[in-house]
């Protein structure tokens, strides 16, 4: 039996309640930790799937192709500060976040807060593509699937990066990031997003990429016909003339006729944001025939 007591002290000599015991069972446990919480296993496959595809793209050289994961009307903010101990003159600099930080607490003047409130997918894009290159530990990912409603998913990742491409010795970074996700023709896409970045501490430098990993996380593995069903919810619903509109459109997009559109959209449930991103990802690879794109 471990007994807590608070101590009360006389003050101008009056005396005060007694101590306040408060009896503690050993035995008790406490749950325990767990690296990721969800809220809903169901939503399990739609994270999974939705990180692979979005770190594919943050951390290929190429940020551009990002511009379909975000809602027209999207809202981005980033906030960065040094760690308790840490400074700009004792560790690696913070600069090129601290630069575009909204930090409420530190930024005072509402025309700034205003503006580095980026708004609209094309000015979140142009800043996610000034940051630097990103090389992305995935097993020092923690998860937390904290919302998930048909109209509504909210996504928490912690983690770690190394920045590369900068110097010798690339800087190794801490990072937390809220997605807010809503359905969107047959997949989601991100309304507002939330991320703050700072400076790893030596406990996470000790474990970061412990796991040998490429400089560039490859492109997630094709997902089956089940996956794909759970992500389009629509697909089966679609007539020919949507599916026809649909291809026609994303030819348009891509470059490719619409044949191979038709093709490259049947084959992954007809989700119009997915097909984008495996056809950017074979055509950097050079993958994609060339009778693709004769019209």
């Amino acid at each position: 039996m471990l007994v807590l007591c608070f101590l009360f002290y006389m003050k101008d000599g009056a005396d005060l309640s007694p101590p306040i015991l408060f009896d503690v069972n050993e035995d008790q446990q406490l749950p325990k930790s767990k690296g990721s919480y969800l809220c809903s296993e169901e939503g399990m496959t739609i994270v999974r799937q939705f990180l692979e595809q979005y770190y594919s793209l943050y951390d290929s050289d190429n940020r551009e192709p990002l511009v379909n994961a975000y809602h027209n009307d999207a809202m981005f903010s980033v906030t960065s500060a040094y760690p308790p101990g840490q400074s700009s003159t004792t560790s690696s600099k913070l600069v090129n976040y601290i630069t575009d930080s909204r930090n409420l607490l530190r930024v005072k003047d509402s025309t700034r807060r205003q503006r580095v409130l980026y708004q609209g997918k094309m000015a979140i894009v142009a800043c996610l593509s000034k940051l630097p290159k990103t090389q992305h530990d995935p097993h020092s990912f923690a998860v937390d699937l904290t919302l998930f409603m048909p109209q509504l998913i909210s996504i928490s990742v912690t983690g770690l990066f190394m920045e590369r491409g900068l110097s010798k010795n690339q800087a190794l970074r801490s990072f937390s990031r809220v997605f807010m996700i809503v359905p969107f023709g047959d997949g989601f896409c991100i309304v507002n997003e939330q991320l703050f970045v700072t400076n790893a501490t030596d406990e996470q430098r000790k474990a970061a990429f412990q796991t040998q990993v490429p400089a560039v996380v490859p492109p997630p593995t094709p997902v089956v016909a089940p996956v794909a069903a759970a992500t389009s919810p629509q697909s089966g619903l679609m007539d020919d003339q949507a599916k026809q509109q649909l291809a026609e459109s994303f030819a348009a997009q891509s470059g490719m006729n619409v044949c191979w559109a038709r093709k490259c959209l049947d084959e992954t449930g007809w989700d119009f944001q997915r097909a984008t991103f495996i056809f950017t990802e074979l055509n950097k690879q050079g993958t994609i025939p060339a009778e693709a794109f004769i019209k």
